[in-house]
């Protein structure tokens, strides 16, 4: 995400804040708050808008049934009053969702806009991603290459079945967690966080916020991994695809080693399991379908086969499109192009096309 869109997202909060205090019998503390991938790093320049009213003066320790409500009522006059606006539109009020939201767009910047009451655990889970894509460069590059795979792909849609963004980039952290040797290293050690331990919407919230410190601490231990991010983005395929056991394992970024749902004490379904960093209750991969599970498997393994044989930094150029001076349009659009018509190349035409195994792909390779 370059600069310009993150100066123009964090003047419409500020509109909006001051649209919503003028308006709305608000505590004078009540604010609005940025998360999501804009925050953690891992933002396109046509991503959402993930936004949160925090310090509204509800009592969290209320019922959770009436403190649902008094969120949905609080949303509720946000939609109401958005509505009298002519700059916003599309406005919808999603009531029974996990956690309730008001989805809207602000038609003179054309951004989609999701907010959200009091939701704590969001922020941190913003919070520590952030930390993770500044603990190597790497991350984030790779981050961005995997939600672009999965879009071209048809593969990133939770509405309609399939595993969301921020599953997959919490997918990949799990990835680089436990790669050889491993890139990432775990944010959450309890033993190592209890001076910032806090309970959070019921739940224990601990990690080390100073980037400095964390770097300090452990990036000499993680420097020995020089893979390319072209090679790290097909071992990352080559994991889920051929490796990880998603009927069994749990994929999460907490502590070290393997967790199955054994362990967890969820349900032995063939159902891929990815962990919320906090609300150990929530899988943020509940929604996936089991032929969008397939397909997702066989979208991991077709391009790995494929892409091994190319040069394997072409298809990374567009990594540094923001970098690229803005007047240079051409340049940005054919680095762009050269990520996606490659990657396209190689998606399944078909959900129920076979691949090889795990033995037959080492045979070919």
């Amino acid at each position: 995400m370059n600069n310009d869109r993150k100066i123009k997202m964090d003047k419409f909060v500020n509109l909006l804040n001051k649209k919503l205090k003028n308006n709305l019998d608000l505590p004078n503390e009540a604010k609005l708050i940025l998360f999501g991938s804009p925050i953690s790093g891992f933002g396109s320049n046509d991503c959402d808008l993930d936004i949160c009213l925090i310090n509204c003066g509800i009592d969290s320790s209320l019922n959770p049934s009436i403190f649902i409500d008094i969120r949905l009522n609080i949303l509720s006059q946000i939609g109401n009053l958005l509505r009298k606006d002519d700059e916003f539109g599309e406005i919808i009020l999603l009531r029974h969702a996990r956690t309730p939201i008001l989805k809207f767009k602000h038609l003179p910047t054309n951004f989609n806009c999701d907010i959200c009451i009091e939701h704590r655990l969001a922020l941190h889970n913003s919070e520590l991603l952030k930390l993770y894509q500044e603990f190597d460069e790497r991350v984030a590059p790779l981050g961005f290459a995997i939600k672009c795979w999965a879009k071209l792909y048809g593969i990133n849609d939770a509405s309609k079945g399939s595993i969301s963004s921020y599953a997959y980039i919490i997918m990949l952290i799990y990835y680089l967690q436990r790669c050889s040797p491993p890139i990432l290293p775990f944010l959450q050690q309890e033993e190592d966080n209890n001076n910032s331990l806090k309970i959070v919407e019921g739940w224990k919230v601990y990690y080390t916020k100073d980037i400095n410190l964390i770097k300090q601490k452990f990036q000499s231990k993680f420097t020995s991994n020089k893979q390319t991010l072209a090679e790290l983005f097909l071992n990352f395929l080559h994991f889920y695809g051929y490796k990880f056991c998603i009927h069994s394992n749990i994929v999460q970024i907490r502590v070290n080693g393997i967790y199955d749902k054994i362990q967890a004490k969820v349900p032995m379904r063939r159902k891929i399991y990815v962990e919320d960093p906090f609300d150990l209750n929530h899988n943020l991969t509940a929604g996936v379908y089991s032929e969008n599970l397939n397909y997702f498997i066989k979208c991991c393994q077709k391009p790995i086969i494929g892409l091994r044989q190319l040069d394997k930094e072409i298809f990374f150029l567009n990594e540094v499109n923001d970098q690229i001076d803005n007047n240079n349009k051409l340049q940005k659009e054919k680095l762009k192009m050269d990520f996606t018509s490659i990657i396209s190349m190689y998606r399944p035409t078909e959900k129920n096309q076979k691949y090889p195994n795990r033995e037959e792909f080492q045979q070919i390779l």
